[in-house]
């Protein structure tokens, strides 16, 4: 008897960003409802030859027009991309398990004129 696995994909690219240079939140993929995928991976690709000071992914249990802000209380920090993200280079995240229903890509940095692409890809079997 043959077994048919049923699987849900989701994948989708952030546009090239300019991350100010006065280290505040910036977000380079804005809050995605993944709600139905239990595992994620979140990655970042810096385009430029300056470095990023650090890139971060946060979620929340609110949807994405509930959660508002980037440093609002509605997102819980879940982990560091790169901490820095080297000029030109492209680094990945995992999440298995996690059943918060909004994500997103945050960085910051210190010096202007970085630029990078955030990548989401979500699943579940």
């Amino acid at each position: 008897m043959a077994v048919k696995i049923l699987r849900s994909m989701l994948s989708f690219a952030g546009i090239e960003a300019t991350v100010p240079g006065d280290s505040s939140a910036f977000e380079v993929v804005a809050a995605r409802d993944l709600s139905g995928h239990d595992k994620k991976c979140f990655t970042v690709k810096n385009t430029s030859g300056v470095p990023v000071d650090e890139v971060d992914v946060y979620a929340s249990p609110k949807s994405p027009a509930d959660a508002l802000g980037v440093d609002s209380v509605d997102w819980e920090f879940i982990g560091t991309i790169a901490a820095p993200l080297a000029a030109n280079s492209i680094v990945s995240f995992q999440v298995s398990g996690d059943s918060r229903r909004s994500w997103k890509i945050v960085a910051y940095n210190s010096v202007p004129n970085a630029t990078v692409i955030g990548y989401v890809t979500a699943g579940s079997i």
